[in-house]
């Protein structure tokens, strides 16, 4: 027996000694961090990241669906063709990705502060702006003024979309406080929209205000503040290249390369829509215009 016992005897003082390594191993401080997760990066750079992640959320599903929604395209096939019959859950409306484009803006806000940098902010403001904005536009009321805050707010208020919409046209007005600055930096080398050109990021905060004031009916501050908005065609596109997979348009790889004939037309209310006040011979409701926008292929705008 004397054998099988020290057999038994050396196992138990290796068990003890494996778990006494493991509970060492696991008492490290630095066990849940991550070595290889960014802790912290200069503005330039954060706002080069958030300028790309603005773009594409407006180049994603979200566009999509909500254009089928509103009858100006069609399901067709796979996917798509789901979408058009409402047979969508929860997993096809996360808010992550928006709300994180968000964050980073409001990093970026908190960043250029720490440095002076107004040009920065004000920036990055419109940014926030143009975030938020989808988000409420595409569902109403949504968490604004307790966002991004989660340790005070854990559940942040749902507010509504009318309040939402005027807080951020105050967000706009300090943008462009900002963007008035007598010296600052706008981030010329990263920046692949107006290449720190700080009086077309203005424009834009006052197209923006236009847009707003319209969803909420203000129609003649709206017309004023287009006025000072962005007059050439190019300063509202987003550039692109013709690179698939590197700088082309998302919605084009999507409908022109890699899900040609998921979506369409055929089937839409738009183009039966347009139709009907084009052939109505009524002036004062001729769309050709609108119908071209949305119908004619080979129509670009300079840049």
């Amino acid at each position: 027996m004397k054998p099988i016992y020290s057999t038994f005897l050396i196992l138990a003082v290796l068990s003890s000694m494996s778990l006494t390594a493991c509970k060492k191993l696991f008492d490290q401080p630095d066990i849940n961090n991550n070595p290889n997760a960014v802790t912290n990066i200069d503005l330039p750079t954060l706002f080069s990241g958030t300028l790309l992640g603005v773009s594409l959320l407006h180049e994603d599903t979200d566009v999509r669906i909500a254009s089928m929604w509103s009858g100006q395209l069609n399901g067709l096939n796979r996917a798509h063709l789901g979408y058009a019959q409402y047979i969508v859950s929860s997993q096809n409306f996360s808010w992550n990705t928006i709300y994180s484009v968000a964050g980073q803006s409001r990093l970026m806000q908190l960043k250029a502060d720490s440095v002076g940098n107004k040009w920065g902010k004000g920036i990055g403001q419109i940014l926030e702006v143009l975030t938020i904005e989808k988000a409420t536009d595409l569902y109403g009321d949504v968490p604004y003024s307790q966002a991004f805050d989660g340790n005070r707010f854990p559940k942040p208020v749902f507010d509504s979309q009318k309040a939402v919409y005027q807080a951020l046209l105050l967000v706009l007005d300090d943008a462009i406080t900002n963007l008035s600055a007598s010296s600052g930096s706008a981030f010329p080398t990263k920046d692949f929209l107006y290449k720190g050109d700080v009086s077309k990021w203005k424009a834009a905060a006052n197209t923006l205000k236009a847009r707003l004031n319209l969803h909420l009916g203000n129609y003649a501050v709206a017309a004023e503040s287009a006025k000072l908005g962005i007059t050439a065609a190019g300063d509202a596109l987003v550039p692109h290249g013709s690179s698939i997979g590197v700088d082309v348009n998302q919605n084009y790889d999507f409908f022109a390369v890699s899900r040609t004939g998921d979506t369409g037309f055929d089937g839409a209310y738009l183009p039966v829509l347009l139709r009907s006040r084009i052939n109505s011979a009524n002036t004062k409701t001729d769309e050709t215009a609108l119908f071209n926008y949305f119908f004619k292929t080979g129509i670009t705008a300079t840049n």
